[in-house]
């Protein structure tokens, strides 16, 4: 393994060994998970999800000052689309929300038209809760629908799913209709997909009314 110039090899060999630390304490080996990992990035510097992994592992293990670290050590290594990315979800993982986000801005203004980037952003925001930031980067999402095809397409179905989902939150039954009118939109060849009708059933469900539980069902 030692002699091994490949990147991945020593990730997975890092993975195993923090697996062996990590059920067993007296567990002794010359080189260390962290060790490997950082062998990875030195391997491959260009590897966004090296990095990442290495962040992870030293946040796992209560190095977080280290982990901070390896993140201003990533600068400079990565492409300007790759670096705001992980850089964000690396400043997640060591609780700087506001890094965090300052990263995805970035990753923004470097690709704006981009519905991963946004996809990210909204992810974002409704992890810390933030409603409005959350619905205006989805807004921003649907506005790019027009002659999306594949997996981008993927995610504008999940930006109107996501986006019905937070318009039905307010429990006004005129937002219901909106976000049940929102999910319709992903209907394909005159039906919808499984995920929109257990997402309806689950909305309508929820109604306090006699007339949305039987629709819910129906």
């Amino acid at each position: 393994m030692e002699m091994s110039q490949d990147a991945g090899d020593w990730v997975q060999f890092g993975r195993i060994l923090a697996q062996l630390e990590n059920s067993d304490e007296w567990f002794e080996y010359h080189t260390t998970a962290e060790g490997a990992l950082r062998k990875a990035t030195e391997l491959s510097p260009n590897d966004g999800s090296i990095w990442t992994t290495l962040v992870q592992y030293l946040v796992n293990t209560n190095k977080q000052e280290e982990a901070g670290d390896v993140i201003a050590e990533m600068q400079g290594h990565l492409t300007d689309e790759q670096e705001p990315l992980v850089m964000g979800m690396c400043y997640q993982m060591i609780g700087r929300g506001d890094d965090a986000e300052k990263a995805y801005l970035r990753a923004f203004k470097n690709q704006p038209q981009s519905l991963g980037v946004l996809r990210t952003l909204v992810t974002f925001y409704v992890q810390n809760r933030n409603r409005p930031m959350a619905i205006d980067y989805l807004d921003k999402m649907l506005a790019l629908e027009d002659g999306q095809s594949g997996s981008d397409m993927n995610n504008i179905r999940w930006a109107r799913r996501s986006k019905a989902q937070m318009i039905a939150q307010s429990g006004n039954y005129q937002d219901l209709q909106r976000a049940l009118a929102l999910i319709d939109e992903n209907k394909a060849n005159g039906s919808l997909p499984r995920s929109e009708l257990v997402q309806k059933a689950t909305l309508l469900g929820g109604r306090p009314d006699y007339e949305s539980r039987r629709e819910a069902i129906s």
